[in-house]
């Protein structure tokens, strides 16, 4: 009988074991490089203070999760933000649309985030729109 409980324990620290290991290995921070920065394209139009982003559903395998548009200011008065952007997707690509009323005083960047369900590691590109 305690030959059996051995085995047991044994075999629930392994299993206990693989799951942390798992876990460990798994990522920590998104994956960024200038290969996936590259994927995002940005169109701009200044008489209409207009910009047209267009990007690949699937990055490296993942799929489209979010965009995201960054705002900050070119002075500490204005500390920055961030909003969620409206996508649409049509024969593999993404496509937003931003613009604005009125001449940009503030630095623009879009953040793209692709993600599986099965992959830990998400990726990110990311595109400076007008940085001052």
């Amino acid at each position: 009988m305690r030959a059996l409980g051995g085995i047991l324990n044994r075999t629930i620290i392994t299993l206990l074991f693989l799951v942390f290991a798992t876990n460990a290995s798994a990522c920590l921070t998104p994956i960024q490089s200038p290969e996936f920065d590259k994927l995002i394209e940005v169109t701009w139009d200044s008489e209409q203070y207009s910009f047209l982003i267009v990007f690949p559903e699937k990055a490296d395998g993942q799929l489209f999760q979010n965009l995201t548009l960054n705002i900050s200011g070119k002075d500490k008065k204005f500390p920055g933000t961030s909003a969620d952007l409206k996508t649409y997707s049509k024969d593999g690509k993404v496509f937003a649309y931003i613009r604005s009323l009125e001449p940009l005083e503030n630095s623009l960047s879009v953040s793209v985030l692709w993600k599986s369900e099965h992959d830990l590691c998400a990726i990110i590109g990311q595109v400076n729109l007008i940085k001052y």
